[in-house]
C-alpha cells in the first residue's frame, strides 16, 4: 500500500508508510460508521478524503524527521516476517530476527511475555545477562510476538543519534493502534549515555517502546534500570 501512495502522490516511502496508517484509520472509522448505519446509507471514503488526510499529515508533521536517522544509517525497519534458514544456526550464529520467523530458537514464552509485559507498562525494557544465554533471542522474539509495533533496528547508538531517533518516533505520530519500537542488539556495544537519554525521552513519548540487550559487564554505567 506504500509503494501505491508513493507513486500516487510522490511522498518518500516513510512518509508514505505513515500516511498509509492514516489511510487504514480511515477505513476502519468507516466500518465502524457502517456496523450502525442502514445498507442505504454507507459511509465510504472518496479520493478528496485521502487527498486531505495526505495533506493534514504533512502539514502537522515535517517530512524530514522521518528519514533523518535512517538516511544515516542509524535504523531500519525490521523485517520480522521473512525466514531465514540457517543450517549454522545450532553452531552458534548470532540470532537474527529471520531466525525468529523459521521458528529456529527453542520457545521461552515466560522471559518473552515477562518482556512485552514490561513494554506495555514502562515502555522501555533492557534483557541482561552473561554471553550466549539467549538475550538477543529473546529481545526478537519479543518484537516478533507485538508485529502491532512498528519496530526499527538501531544499528548505530550514539549520543549524535539520539535526536534523529526521537525524531523519527515522534514524526510517525504513533497511537494505541500503531506503536512505535526500536530495538538495540548489544546496548553495550554503543554509548550506554544514549540508551539512558532514549530511555528518557521515550518515557514522555506515548506509545514508543524501546527494547535492548546487554551483557550484564556492560550494565554498571546504566542509570535508567
Amino acid at each position: 500500500a506504500a509503494e501505491i501512495v508513493t507513486r500516487v502522490f510522490g511522498f518518500e516511502i516513510a512518509v508514505a508508510e505513515r500516511v498509509t496508517l492514516e489511510y487504514r484509520q480511515l477505513v476502519c472509522d468507516a466500518a465502524d460508521l457502517n456496523a450502525e448505519r442502514p445498507a442505504g446509507n454507507p459511509a465510504f471514503i472518496d479520493r478528496t478524503a485521502l487527498v486531505r488526510v495526505s495533506d493534514l499529515f504533512i502539514s502537522d508533521c515535517d517530512p524530514s524527521n522521518l528519514v533523518a536517522a535512517i538516511a544515516s544509517g542509524a535504523c531500519e525497519p525490521v523485517d520480522l516476517d521473512t525466514p531465514t534458514p540457517d543450517e549454522g544456526y545450532f553452531k552458534g550464529v548470532h540470532a537474527q530476527p529471520g531466525h525468529i520467523a523459521a521458528g529456529l530458537p527453542t520457545e521461552r514464552p515466560e522471559l518473552v511475555e515477562s518482556a512485552v509485559a514490561g513494554l506495555s507498562s514502562n515502555g522501555s525494557v533492557l534483557l541482561t545477562g552473561p554471553s550466549g544465554v539467549g538475550k538477543s533471542t529473546a529481545m526478537w522474539m519479543a518484537a516478533y510476538m507485538t508485529r502491532n509495533v512498528t519496530w526499527f533496528r538501531v544499528h548505530r547508538l550514539a549520543a549524535a543519534d539520539v535526536e534523529d531517533v526521537h525524531r523519527l518516533a515522534v514524526g510517525r505520530r504513533p497511537t494505541e493502534s500503531a506503536p512505535v519500537g526500536f530495538l538495540i542488539d548489544g546496548v553495550g556495544l554503543g554509548d550506554i549515555d544514549a540508551w539512558d537519554e532514549l530511555v528518557r525521552r521515550f518515557a514522555a513519548t506515548p506509545h514508543v517502546y524501546l527494547l535492548g540487550s546487554a551483557r550484564v559487564e556492560d550494565t554498571f554505567g546504566v542509570t535508567t534500570l
